[in-house]
């Protein structure tokens, strides 16, 4: 078994003041700029940015980006992995807040990944 510990800082201020809510390049691709705007889909790109940047949604495309880039190992169940010592979902690689269908996939009790 080889073991590797990686840290991974992301600057999600500086993140957000190029591509966040009221930016230029936010206004181009989902604010009134973009040609199939409306306040609703506005709001709804708004709710999903603030999901996938907060602290769950950047560890689980940190652990997307591993198991895409150790495909091998992740598809033959050879790749385990944590984040901040929490573990991450067998059924949707997520590492907090399973998807409904997780259980389903793989059995309550296998969840997480020992």
């Amino acid at each position: 078994m080889t073991k590797v510990t990686v840290t991974v800082e992301v600057d999600q201020v500086e993140y957000d003041k190029v591509y966040g809510p009221g930016t230029e390049w936010w206004e181009k691709y989902h604010g009134q700029r973009n040609y199939a705007w409306t306040h609703a889909k506005e709001q709804e790109a708004i709710e999903g940015y603030k999901k996938n940047h907060s602290e769950n949604g950047v560890a689980d495309t940190v652990v997307a980006a591993l198991r895409e880039a150790f495909y091998d190992w992740s598809d033959k169940g050879w790749l385990k992995l944590s984040v901040e010592g929490k573990t991450v979902c067998k059924a949707c690689g997520g590492v907090e807040g399973h998807k409904a269908w997780c259980a389903s996939i793989v059995g309550a009790e296998a969840s997480p990944e020992d």
